[in-house]
């Protein structure tokens, strides 16, 4: 039983003429007296009768009447809920990579909007993976991604324009310190204090994404100024934590804060150069022309307790 059908049938009964509710419909005769027709079918019963040349509502039809404007009363009600509902509700696609201070800011701008528009809702889906780059924004992967990025050689202290897409923005939420890392299997692992020409023709492991690849070239300067060369070695991993569990005798990058747990391991060590200390601008990077209302204003309560307003790049 369609709501449609009874809405025609309400309109049908106020004048008893398939002519004129046709008209007040916007659709054909055939096709009203069709859709009475399946209803009738549906309850067993005739719903409009023929007496004395005029049509009239049986028994059954009066009951039905009732019955019909309930539920289309119902249908209304429902449906208006559910888009009053949706239109305060939303769930954003956010990778983190783990670093407490983002989903702290996170919790505290859905409880700051909650606080000021109580009818609204929030859901934040975490997501794990190889998620922390551009592309993940451009191909609408996720709604807001962090991406850790290496201060270059030359570069000022923020604020500063990251060039990003013209789509993408972008709030400032602090800057960590970039550390290196190794597994026993570097025969640099027990050496105290690692100097750049120590890692003199080994490779550094890191992922193949954009952003990843620019932090390698950043790095490469950084030790091409210490008199050192390394080499770059992109790896297609979508979790961290494969890095570590590959064997190989090369190093990494990692930012400090993160993967407490891979630091207390035996066979895992972070360690810094002695000839210079990379910062990592820790941004938040999202495009606002894809947020609905909701998500609008979500992303007024993130700002407003970033650490620093968000910047075009």
């Amino acid at each position: 039983m369609e709501t449609e059908h009874l809405r025609e049938y309400i309109t049908l009964s106020q004048s008893l003429n398939y002519a004129k509710a046709a008209e007040a419909l916007f659709m054909s005769q055939p096709a009203l007296r069709s859709h009475v027709k399946a209803l009738e079918d549906e309850v067993g019963s005739p719903l409009i009768v023929k007496r004395d040349g005029r049509l009239e509502l049986s028994m059954a039809g009066r009951l039905f009447l009732k019955l019909a404007r309930d539920i289309v009363s119902l249908s209304d009600d429902a449906l208006a809920s559910c888009r009053a509902l949706a239109e305060n509700c939303t769930t954003l696609l956010v990778s983190t990579m783990g670093y407490a201070p983002f989903e702290k800011l996170l919790t505290s701008a859905r409880e700051h909007l909650h606080a000021r528009h109580p009818e609204t809702e929030i859901g934040l889906r975490f997501l794990r993976g190889a998620h922390a780059n551009l592309s993940t924004i451009v191909e609408k992967k996720a709604d807001f991604s962090l991406l850790p990025r290496v201060r270059g050689v030359d570069d000022p202290e923020p604020p500063f324009d990251p060039h990003f897409l013209p789509d993408v923005s972008f709030l400032h939420l602090g800057t960590e310190r970039f550390l290196f890392w190794m597994t026993n299997d570097n025969p640099l692992f027990h050496r105290e204090i690692v100097h750049a020409r120590d890692l003199e023709g080994q490779s550094l492991l890191l992922g193949n994404t954009d952003n990843m690849l620019a932090a390698g070239a950043e790095l490469l300067r950084y030790f091409a100024q210490a008199g050192a060369r390394i080499e770059l070695d992109p790896q297609p991993f979508a979790c961290y934590d494969d890095y570590v569990y590959t064997p190989h005798n090369g190093f990494g990058i990692v930012v400090e804060q993160f993967h407490p747990t891979l630091a207390s391991r035996s066979d895992f060590r972070m360690f810094s150069v002695a000839e210079f200390e990379i910062a990592s601008d820790m941004l938040v990077i999202y495009d606002e022309s894809r947020f609905d209302r909701c998500g609008q204003l979500f992303l007024d309560a993130l700002r407003s307790l970033a650490p620093s307003s968000a910047a075009k790049g």
